[in-house]
């Protein structure tokens, strides 16, 4: 069984994550509401920006934020404020299907399936459960971690294909991507999506 200081230490990194997303949402409605930015003339000036061009800029920084921890409700947040639920879910859809899909293949081939062969205590249940039934157990996990970088870590290193992978990403997404799309808008207002992106 775990030590009490193991305990102690994953409910600190776990409260201190709490902490961090709530400062996020606070902020982001604080921002919004005392009209510090000006959201209508933002979204103009994104609209009117080369499409290729800022997509390319924000997969490129969603990819790079997956591999190094960054919580990807970040990037799902970004682009619901400035492109709507919209736009801006489909545009987070897309990006979180490519971006754990680089993420996977990057620490497949630099690191490999070493978690069969590893011993690590509580992972033996899910890694049966892998075995058994991967897509399903996959598309679970995803309901429950959504875009975690850990949990593409820990699938990167295990035994599953990539097709698998893919095929549960993007069947286990959807449900988390909406609920965080309707909390971002609920929290940055009702008046998005109100400049169309230009082609």
């Amino acid at each position: 069984e775990p030590r009490e200081d193991e305990v102690s230490s994953a409910r600190g990194k776990c409260a201190v994550l709490m902490l961090i997303y709530v400062f996020l949402f606070v902020t982001f409605y604080v921002v919004d509401k005392a009209g510090f930015i000006d959201v209508k003339a933002l979204r103009r000036q994104v609209a009117s920006a080369p499409p290729v061009l800022g997509f390319s800029l924000w997969l490129v920084t969603f990819c790079v934020g997956e591999l190094v921890h960054v919580p990807g409700f970040l990037f799902v947040g970004v682009a619901v404020y400035l492109l709507g639920p919209v736009s801006g879910g489909l545009l987070s859809y897309c990006g979180a299907v490519i971006s754990a899909s680089v993420s996977f293949l990057l620490i497949r081939g630099s690191v490999g399936p070493i978690l069969d062969d590893a011993s690590i205590p509580y992972t033996e249940w899910v890694l049966g459960k892998l075995r058994d039934a991967p897509i399903c157990t996959m598309v679970c996990l995803r309901f429950i971690f959504g875009m975690g970088p850990s949990l593409v870590f820990f699938l990167a290193v295990s035994s599953v294909s990539f097709g698998n992978y893919l095929l549960s990403t993007m069947l286990g997404l959807p449900l988390p991507m909406f609920c965080m799309v309707v909390v971002f808008h609920f929290f940055l207002g009702e008046d998005a999506d109100v400049v169309p992106p230009q082609v």
